[in-house]
């Protein structure tokens, strides 16, 4: 199996994440109005799907990747990580602070906020790296 080049990932990722954030945006406001419990679950879970795609495609695109490229994958994985935990516990605690209720549904933006945070690390250390060589 051979590895997608940059472009070929980011395409095919970015085009996961289009149909992620339709499907939480359309398909659940419309599950939420139905009567059938087995079609609600169904509805409810379907934009699981295009996430598991996601990280099935990303950990193909890692595990045939050479040492350097793994570990700027790993480290700029972590480093979102990070950032994305610390940012749910500030946004948590202020909305403690202030007692405001929010739909449980702002839930559903935590991974795609990761993988941006982890695209974005990942250019940058590839980025400067490449000008480091220079």
């Amino acid at each position: 199996m051979r590895r997608y080049s940059d472009s070929e990932f980011q395409a095919r990722f970015s085009g996961l994440m289009v149909i992620y954030a339709l499907l939480v945006a359309i398909v659940l406001p419309y599950a939420n109005g139905l009567q059938s419990v087995p079609a609600k679950a169904s509805l409810t879970v379907l934009p699981v799907v295009p996430m598991i795609l996601a990280i099935l495609l990303w950990a193909r695109q890692i595990a045939h990747s050479d040492e350097r490229t793994q570990r700027f994958h790993l480290v700029s994985l972590g480093i979102a990580a990070g950032v994305v935990s610390v940012a749910s516990v500030v946004a948590a605690l202020l909305l403690t602070l202030f007692s405001v209720r929010v739909s449980g549904t702002i839930l559903f933006w935590i991974m795609p906020a990761l993988w941006v945070i982890y695209g974005i690390l990942r250019k940058a250390m590839k980025w400067r790296k490449e000008n480091q060589n220079s």
